[in-house]
């Protein structure tokens, strides 16, 4: 009897044991589960892009360091690439003048009027100005402003005419340029890499 009872009691403690141990194994397994989710879910935390600004609108303000009159320049697309034409207009420069140009982005879109060179100053290391000039010879171009590492940026230049000549300046801003590259801090767009924002290919008159 005492036999048959100590192995009923062994049998019992089996039992529960191999319970008990079930549900240890059960919550081991529980336990990494979490632990695996958990961490699959911090891998899959969304990444912030941060848009780009929408530039309808370029004007270039040019005023005559000897004082006068300002020429302007501009070009306005508010319906954006394959709507109406856009509309670009050049006042003609004088030759032998020296002016000061600043030259101002705008989101002209759904008659908004926001300018955006704000978000350029905010981000001066990362945009630059190019202005690339074509046949019109007797024109000099000379960046007047820099970002925080004494680099250029262009929304603020020095142009100096000299003879009559006629010919196109093409401006692009580009988003992230390597402003160390050969010849980029002189305005040399070849080697400057990173992305154009907007470019404009304005007709230059100098009388």
């Amino acid at each position: 009897m005492e036999i048959r009872n100590t192995i009923t009691y062994v049998c019992n403690t089996v039992a529960k044991t191999k319970i008990s141990m079930n549900k240890v194994l059960t919550l081991c397994v529980l336990t990494g589960l979490v632990g695996i989710f958990s961490i699959s879910c911090e891998k899959e935390k969304p990444t912030i892009i941060n848009e780009e600004e929408l530039i309808t609108m370029v004007k270039i303000v040019f005023n005559p360091t000897a004082g006068g009159t300002p020429k302007i320049w501009s070009f306005n697309d508010p319906d954006g690439i394959g709507g109406t034409n856009p509309i670009l207009s050049a006042d003609t420069l004088a030759s032998n003048i020296v002016y000061n140009a600043e030259v101002f982005f705008y989101n002209t879109a759904n008659g908004a009027n926001e300018l955006i060179n704000k978000e350029i100053e905010e981000e001066d290391k990362d945009h630059q100005i190019f202005y690339t000039i074509s046949t019109a010879t007797g024109i000099n171009i000379v960046y007047s402003d820099t970002d925080g590492n004494g680099n250029p940026i262009g929304l603020k230049t020095k142009w100096t005419t000299a003879s009559k000549t006629k010919g196109e300046i093409n401006l692009q801003l580009r988003h992230k340029p390597n402003k160390s590259n050969s010849g980029v801090k002189q305005g040399e767009i070849l080697n400057a890499g990173g992305e154009t924002d907007v470019e404009v290919l304005f007709p230059c008159v100098i009388e």
